[in-house]
């Protein structure tokens, strides 16, 4: 390659990077003020068997809520075959607007330990509407609608073969999560 050649190669590396380096340099900032008002028109609220008598010498169907109704924990004792616990937990609406809502199951039950753990979801006329895996995560679609003032009731199925031990403390995890819209999926 000539000398001349070379220059001119040089020269276009340079000016390349040179192009880089300002349009890497140089950042535009446009101001966005974001108000947020926190509003709750959903709620958790403790089922008609909430605190009833459960399996086993002293035990209960312990739900405790958070301080907001924004969260819960349950606490049932199954045993082996089929466990059915009922009406444990509402998700209630306060609002004049009606919402859908769907079930995303974070933390799962062991299916080496359940053949089955579903959460079912009942309208408030005991039909039921929808029914969970909870031995595997993901993200139900939208069912609903839950109407203004109405409430959806969580019931709990478990089934555990005589063949394997009780579990002694089994975490599963999910959230409830609800929206004025059905089209999109939740995030």
């Amino acid at each position: 390659m000539s000398r001349g050649m070379k220059v001119k190669v040089l020269l276009i590396l340079a000016a390349a990077l040179a192009l880089l380096m300002v349009n890497a340099a140089v950042f535009a900032y446009y101001p966005v003020t974001v108000t947020v008002t926190g509003v709750q028109p959903v709620i958790l609220e403790l089922g008609a068997n909430a605190g009833k008598d459960d399996l086993g010498a002293d035990n209960r169907i312990v739900v405790t809520l958070g301080p907001k109704k924004a969260s819960a924990s349950i606490t049932l004792h199954p045993t082996y075959q089929t466990t059915y616990y009922k009406n444990v937990t509402v998700i209630k609406n306060l609002d004049s607007r009606a919402y859908y809502v769907a079930i995303r199951v974070n933390d799962f039950a062991d299916p080496s330990v359940f053949t089955e753990a579903s959460l079912i979801i009942c309208a408030s006329s005991g039909a039921t509407i929808a029914t969970i895996d909870l031995t595997a995560t993901g993200t139900s679609g939208w069912f609903g609608p839950l109407s203004a003032g109405d409430n959806f009731s969580l019931d709990f199925r478990f089934n555990i073969d005589e063949g394997v031990d009780l579990p002694s403390a089994e975490t599963i995890g999910f959230q409830v999560i609800y929206s004025p819209q059905n089209v999109e999926a939740a995030p």
